[in-house]
């Protein structure tokens, strides 16, 4: 067989990450459709006309689909990014978040995503979605031993209709104070032969004994405050704990929310932006939205839409953050 010619210096030929010439894809040759609107007035301009006047989609849209398009990117064939949502100060929708990052993250993406309830204090994530099952943590690490297959795991978790399913936390606090590091570690263990993303919803509580698992295992970290005096004291508070007793790149790596759970803000929020903006990696604000103020909302529908895009937005941020091999390990 003769020797592949190899390419002269200065070729223009597409190169791959790993210095490979990459393979011709034919269907570029076809350019793609315009862009078409979706709402207000330059959909109903584009539907009137047949198509024939085509206003595009506005600047709200366009920058819709860029996120949705990047918060698809892909896992690279990896299992298990690990992402816990924290707080030290209750009230500030911590569960909400991780809710409904779930939520975006499972239905924009074609990967798994679970939701752990890690709160030893009666956490509530599993309460928030309508239960197909009553079976907790506790039960899956009961079974571990016969545990060996995706559908043996599906039987301990319920799926909302956007895909998310929730593992929830014992109902019974004073068992809920027996879950160990080594019971979160077992924990994840099981959950990431099987699934792509793991969020966490922890308790206020840092120095309870599982904590110590969740801050090693992480990837990421997802940090929740409200636009409030004492709350934004309380999150800066913890990432200067997290600095001291964790691994100090997961606060530079992290992603912190401003979750306006109230529509009377008297802060200055601009300000606080800033003041996180130099200490993590991202900042999303969340806007007041009625829907979640109200309680017990399992999904996105019934959201604003600058709620929903704010959640895209911080989608965005961590998939933006998934790092290239796993971190951490057992504890």
């Amino acid at each position: 067989m003769p020797d592949v010619e190899t390419l002269p210096t200065g070729s223009t030929e597409p190169v791959t990450s790993d210095g490979a010439i990459a393979e011709w894809q034919p269907q570029t040759l076809i350019a793609p459709p315009p862009a078409t609107p979706t709402r207000g007035w330059r959909r109903v301009v584009f539907r009137a006309t047949g198509g024939r006047v085509n206003p595009g989609p506005s600047a709200d849209e366009a920058h819709r689909s860029a996120v949705t398009a990047a918060v698809t990117a892909p896992l690279a064939a990896r299992t298990g990014e690990r992402i816990a949502v924290l707080s030290t100060k209750g009230g500030v929708g911590k569960t909400t978040t991780a809710l409904m990052l779930g939520h975006t993250l499972a239905g924009t993406r074609g990967d798994r995503v679970v939701a752990l309830d890690a709160n030893p204090d009666y956490g509530t994530l599993g309460y928030r979605v309508s239960p197909e099952t009553h079976r907790t943590v506790r039960d899956l690490l009961d079974a571990r031993a016969g545990i060996v297959s995706y559908p043996d795991v599906r039987a301990y978790t319920t799926q909302a209709p956007s895909r998310l399913e929730v593992l929830a936390g014992d109902a019974d606090p004073a068992v809920s104070q027996a879950f160990t590091a080594q019971d979160y570690a077992d924990t994840l263990a099981i959950l990431g032969q099987h699934y792509n993303v793991i969020l966490t919803d922890c308790g206020t509580g840092v120095l309870h004994d599982a904590m110590r698992a969740v801050l090693h295992m992480a990837t990421q970290l997802v940090i929740v405050t409200g636009p409030a005096v004492d709350q934004a004291r309380h999150a800066d508070h913890l990432t200067r704990w997290l600095r001291r007793h964790a691994d100090p790149q997961l606060v530079s790596r992290s992603t912190v929310v401003v979750n306006a759970s109230r529509d009377d803000l008297a802060v200055d929020v601009d300000a606080m932006v800033d003041h996180f903006t130099s200490i993590a990696r991202a900042v999303i604000e969340v806007p007041y939205d009625p829907a979640l103020a109200a309680g017990g909302i399992d999904g996105l529908d019934a959201l604003d839409q600058s709620t929903r895009d704010a959640y895209l937005d911080l989608a965005h941020a961590v998939v933006d953050g998934f790092t290239p091999t796993p971190i951490g390990g057992p504890p």
